[in-house]
């Protein structure tokens, strides 16, 4: 493969994860919240989404629900200081996701879906698993 052609898969993994991120947010701070809004790889998490400490812990289980162990999402944030905290973005969880998922093997057959769980259709409220059982509502309670 050449190099264009390993930037052009990179960016459409990209955006496939983005789109999960933005319906995990969804779900985490409230589909009306984030409806008006467009999350880009730019978007700031604590500037433009305004995101709480305890939502961070909802987003991150529910990436553990889709993306298994190999994103560990605690582990990312638990390496940055105080000021990288405040200057996250999506675009680097996005990207941490994507390094993650390519250091991983095997792949998942559906992609953001746990290799685990592509088999059995068990996994995330985005594949029909009760939001309830995934620790929230699904409404999202602070902005909803």
């Amino acid at each position: 493969m050449t190099g264009a052609s390993l930037d052009a898969q990179r960016a459409e993994i990209e955006a496939e994860v983005l789109a999960a991120v933005t319906t995990m947010l969804g779900e985490v701070i409230g589909e009306g919240y984030v409806a008006g809004m467009r999350i880009t790889m730019d978007s700031s998490f604590n500037q433009e989404l305004e995101i709480e400490s305890i939502e961070l812990v909802l987003l991150a289980e529910r990436i553990r629900d889709r993306y298994g162990d190999r994103v560990d999402f605690v582990g990312f944030l638990a390496n940055r200081t105080i000021d990288d905290l405040i200057e996250l973005s999506v675009g680097d969880l996005v990207r941490f996701i994507v390094d993650c998922s390519a250091r991983a093997a095997p792949v998942a057959s559906v992609p953001g879906q746990r290799a685990d769980s592509a088999a059995s259709g068990a996994g995330s409220a985005a594949n029909g698993a009760d939001p309830a059982a995934a620790g929230g509502d699904g409404e999202g309670d602070r902005r909803g």
